[in-house]
């Protein structure tokens, strides 16, 4: 019999193999999922032998892995903000630099302000500003009603009060304003597809990735209609692509926003617009 780290140890290999980056790490996740062991209790149990029966639980998990399947799906669950979300197909998985646009939003923000949260997904950006800050007012879009499922059920995991909408982008909130919108949008472009991991290529839903041929189709849409829903003094912020700063900066510019920044994700890169009524 094999123990825990034995089989950790040929999982990583046999991820690494079919070309999984951080193979380590997600065999470690599946088969602490598989086993029920957080990652600590699963260090501490290094030596413990694994059975037939264990063994037949985590070798599924690995090869759906290995195929480009997100480990976020095969779990069911990621973390965001400290928080767990259920994530699955068609839904985006959100990732840790969006954290960020959470930090700059709760910044800007003040109690009893309203949010509108677009192209929500899993519901991740409103679900940790309502988190945060229990007495904003939050609603949030999205318009695939697939996704809005995986947001209607996080929402209610975390027992918040979040008005959820299906529809596309602005469509749905005419006569209504709101102090603050956040949104993380499609914005990649197709030519960028060859520097994208297979997990994302193979399994997360197009419809939230691309925007057009420059990846800015859905930032145009917002920069020009967006402050209508506004407040006076509102605040816009956006995730952009790491190369789109500067489109962004004279786009944005172009249909009159005041006070535009361009703000840098952990690795210094430009990641978020923002920008005022």
């Amino acid at each position: 019999m094999k123990s825990i780290k034995e089989v950790i140890e040929l999982s990583s290999d046999y991820l690494a193999k079919a070309g999984v980056e951080s193979a380590r790490v997600d065999a470690e996740w599946l088969i602490g999922h598989a086993l029920k062991l957080n990652r600590m209790e699963l260090y501490l149990k290094f030596d413990k032998p694994l059975s037939e029966d264990e063994l037949s639980q985590i070798r599924p998990l690995l090869s759906r892995r290995s195929k480009g399947e997100p480990v976020q799906y095969i779990c069911g669950s990621t973390e965001f903000y400290g928080i767990e979300l259920k994530v699955g197909p068609g839904v985006l998985v959100p990732r840790p630099e969006t954290e960020l646009l959470v930090d700059a939003a709760k910044q800007k923000l003040k109690a009893g302000d309203s949010v509108l949260d677009l192209c929500t997904g899993s519901g991740a950006i409103a679900i940790a500003l309502k988190s945060e800050m229990p007495e904003l007012s939050l609603t949030a879009s999205d318009i695939s009603p697939d996704t809005l499922k995986y947001a209607q059920e996080n929402i209610e995991l975390n027992n918040l009060d979040v008005e959820l909408v299906e529809g596309d982008l602005l469509h749905p909130f005419s006569g209504r304003t709101f102090d603050a919108i956040t949104v993380n949008p499609p914005y990649v472009k197709p030519s960028e597809k060859p520097l994208m991991g297979k997990d994302v290529l193979v399994s997360e839903p197009d419809l939230a990735l691309f925007s057009g041929e420059d990846g800015l189709d859905h930032l145009r849409v917002l920069a020009a209609n967006a402050k209508a829903y506004l407040n006076p003094g509102g605040f816009f912020i956006s995730e952009i692509g790491f190369q789109q700063g500067a489109d962004c900066q004279s786009l944005f510019s172009s249909y009159g926003w005041k006070d535009i920044s361009i703000l840098q994700d952990f690795t210094n890169r430009d990641r978020f617009v923002l920008c005022y009524t």
